[in-house]
């Protein structure tokens, strides 16, 4: 019987010699039985070490391993795949004296197992007829007996060592007989199995079609193999069962049951529900992928895609399944036109495959239709390809949307990383600066710049902006071309970060502005002289207004004393007229000259103010009588504000005299016999104070307020020309209004009348106690 049996039964000694082995090695191993016995158990295997680790592992399980696995070595030099068991084989002193045990080909079970039935029934029938010959040899009989109980001994203790368990059935396919190892696996209690049908023990499932035909098989007598069913174990749990098995029948001929082998296939079956499972959800994750995906085997052959691959490549979709080789696909593609190629098709392809070959991987292809797809091929470990098909189409567009602006604008186009150096130029910024890309590219700003004198501070607050990560504009430095030629160039520059915040670098701008550095520079330099010029003006017509006064200042008392007739009389009166002549020129020369004096003072900043609490009123009083006798004599009367409301300013009392003396002069100067004057204070929104002078004169248009307050500027007008002037009436009161802190404003129109008014910040606003001025 154990000739007959699919598995390999073996026993080795104490010493690991196998003292008996089964027929069924050489099928295992190309060797028969008798070469192997007396051989050492471990001569079996590939590798010493597996054995070593198979006893360790028997020891380290209490003497008992029902399932193994290890690989034994075919005559003919390959591997063999073994399923094997092991039990140690201790004596009634508790010492081993071997181990045995059953060796499994799971690939060949099927046929040994045949095999064996095959066998046993042909021993059975050996057996009779040796049975017959013996009756009259007792003593032979007893011995065969002997060994034939010996046999079945072995044969008890080999399947209850096998890795699967054994049954037999009767006529009515009831088991009648299960093997030991049924119960040490848990599947099966003996005692519950036997008497029931295998479908009396199944799971009910929607697979009745099979289990009729399962059944139809036995009342037909038929052999079956591997059979797989779900069978309810005694804790209520359930198993999945593999059963084989053949019929047996009588001496004559009649039927009498079924043998066979069973194995629990549980773990292998939820195995296969893992393996479905992470297909399933390969197959889910590559299809929510918004890229074409595919992957390819170590032959280069399609394993999987999605549909976005498929809809990416329309023209070869058909073909486009599992197991067509990438070289085809390649070909089709070519010959179908799928791409956007002015190439020789077999040149492309020819390209094409060595692309894939070296799994370049971040290039670019252009199909047909216009769209442009990023290839990525990623090579994995086992020598297959991952391949990612990304649709650039609308960054390709954009891309080239800012190339074109880029090419027609006149900003040149930079970016630098984290640590501030050049990553990117355009070529427009390397033609223009006269730079090579090594000369730019890896350096910072600062590396390239030409460092000028003074410029150290300017750059040292530029790295801090950088460095702290804020955007720059108009950033203007110096750098020096291949040529020798001293340029200048105008940056600005935004940060950039990732989506995680992460500092990337800077994106920014530039442009050549040369021309203007200069011209500006130019402008100040002139700007600079002007000044100096100016002040230097101001300075000789201070100083020779001094030297003027001294000498005016005696013809105006000598030809005072001498109009009174302090030291005698005259007695022409023609001299009296030219004397009275001298005394008037005197005294309007005079006043040029302190204004000349006043505004050379404000120009060199040298004019001081001496500051007190002003009562506007008074102010205005003194000022009214200092005119009116003018204003008599040129037919114009003057109104002043009725309330004042104890309105007072801080400010020099003298220099505001003189602002309304100025302001005062020049209405009754260019106001017309008839006409009007008045005075006005009034307490703006803001707490300013305002004073003005309003009068109907001839007024003025835009040209002429701008000439009004030039130095020195003159209004050509009929009337002005009574009243010569030195032109630096306006410009005296505008200088003296700002030394206070304040601002004038002038509204003019010709033939209607001129009102100038000066505004004295509210901090120089005395606090009234009403609110009711004019």
């Amino acid at each position: 019987m154990m000739e007959d049996t699919p598995d390999v039964f073996y026993r080795a000694d104490a010493n690991g010699l196998l003292i008996f082995i089964s027929g069924g090695i050489e099928d295992f191993l190309g060797i028969s039985a008798a070469q192997v016995r007396g051989a050492a158990f471990s001569s079996l295997f590939t590798d010493p070490r597996e054995h070593t680790e198979f006893v360790q592992d028997l020891l380290a399980n209490d003497g008992f391993l029902p399932t193994y696995d290890i690989t034994l070595k075919h005559r003919r030099g390959h591997n063999v795949w073994v399923s094997a068991s092991a039990q140690m084989l201790i004596d009634a002193k508790g010492y081993v004296t071997g181990i045995q045990g059953t060796l499994r080909d799971g690939g060949q079970k099927r046929l040994k197992f045949a095999k064996l039935n095959a066998q046993n029934k042909n021993l059975k029938s050996r057996l009779a007829l040796k049975d017959r010959a013996l009756r009259e040899k007792s003593e032979i009989i007893a011995d065969l007996e002997e060994r034939l109980n010996e046999l079945q001994e072995k044969f008890r203790d080999f399947a209850s060592t096998a890795s699967n368990w054994y049954w037999e059935t009767g006529i009515d396919h009831k088991f009648t007989w299960l093997s030991h190892s049924l119960q040490d696996s848990s599947l099966h209690d003996p005692m519950n199995a036997l008497g029931k049908c295998r479908w009396d023990l199944a799971v009910e499932k929607n697979d009745k079609e099979r289990w009729e035909v399962h059944i139809a098989d036995h009342m037909a007598q038929q052999p079956f193999t591997n059979f797989e069913y779900e069978a309810q174990m005694p804790d209520g749990a359930t198993k999945w069962i593999s059963a084989s098995g053949r019929p047996f029948f009588g001496k004559d001929g009649g039927f009498l049951g079924y043998r066979g082998a069973a194995r629990d296939i549980t773990q292998t079956k939820l195995d296969a529900q893992k393996i479905e499972l992470r297909e399933r959800q390969l197959r889910e994750a590559v299809e929510a992928t918004p890229d074409g995906f595919s992957i390819w085997d170590h032959e280069d052959r399609m394993v999987i895609c999605n549909e976005r691959y498929l809809d990416m490549y329309s023209t070869i979709s058909d073909e486009l399944k599992p197991g067509v080789p990438f070289q085809k696909i390649a070909a089709l593609s070519a010959l179908r036109g799928q791409y956007e190629n002015d190439t020789d098709p077999a040149a492309w392809l020819h390209q094409r495959l060595e692309n894939r070959r070296k799994s370049k991987g971040g290039y670019e292809q252009t199909l047909k239709d216009g769209r442009t797809l990023l290839i990525s091929d990623t090579r994995t470990a086992d020598g297959g390809i991952v391949s990612v098909r990304t649709d650039v189409t609308r960054l390709k567009m954009a891309e080239n949307r800012v190339r074109d602006f880029a090419f027609i604008s006149s900003d040149l186009f930079w970016e630098t990383g984290p640590d501030h150096r050049y990553t990117y130029v355009s070529n427009e910024l390397i033609d223009v600066t006269d730079f090579s890309p090594n000369n730019l590219l890896g350096r910072t700003r600062w590396e390239v710049a030409l460092q000028e004198p003074g410029g150290e501070r300017m750059w040292e607050n530029h790295r801090k902006i950088l460095n702290a990560h804020k955007p720059f504009r108009e950033f203007t430095h110096a750098y020096m071309r291949k040529d020798g030629k001293k340029e200048y160039i105008r940056v600005n520059g935004m940060p950039a970060f990732d989506n995680s915040g992460a500092f990337l670098g800077y994106r920014g701008t530039a442009t050549v502005v040369t021309g203007q550095v200069r011209a500006q520079r130019a402008l100040v330099t002139a700007c600079e002289t002007a000044e100096t010029a100016n002040r230097a003006k101001s300075e000789f017509l201070a100083n020779m207004s001094h030297e003027l006064r001294t000498p005016l200042n005696a013809i105006i008392g000598f030809s005072t004393m001498l109009r009174e007739e302090i030291i005698g009389p005259i007695s022409n009166d023609k001299q009296k007229e030219y004397l009275s002549d001298i005394l008037g020129s005197g005294e309007h020369l005079l006043e040029i000259i302190n204004d000349i004096l006043d505004v050379s003072a404000i120009e060199v900043d040298e004019l001081k103010l001496e500051e007190e609490e002003i009562d506007i009123a008074d102010t205005f009083d003194t000022v009214a009588r200092m005119v009116e006798l003018r204003a008599r004599q040129n037919g114009v009367t003057i109104e002043k504000p009725k309330h004042f409301d104890a309105a007072r300013l801080l400010g020099d009392r003298r220099r505001v005299q003189q602002i309304l003396i100025n302001l005062m002069t020049n209405a009754i100067k260019f106001t017309p016999e008839g006409g009007q004057i008045e005075m006005r204070v009034a307490l703006e929104e803001d707490g300013a104070l305002a004073l003005s002078v309003r009068d109907t004169g001839i007024g003025m248009d835009s040209e002429g307020v701008k000439m009004a307050l030039s130095k020195f500027g003159q209004v050509d007008s009929g009337l002005d020309r009574k009243n010569e002037g030195a032109g630096l009436g306006l410009p005296l009161v505008k200088g003296l209004v700002e030394l206070h802190g304040g601002t004038m404003d002038i509204e003019s129109s010709p033939n209607v009348g001129t009102t100038i008014r000066a505004h004295f910040p509210q901090q120089r606003v005395v606090p009234t106690t009403s609110e009711n001025m004019r």
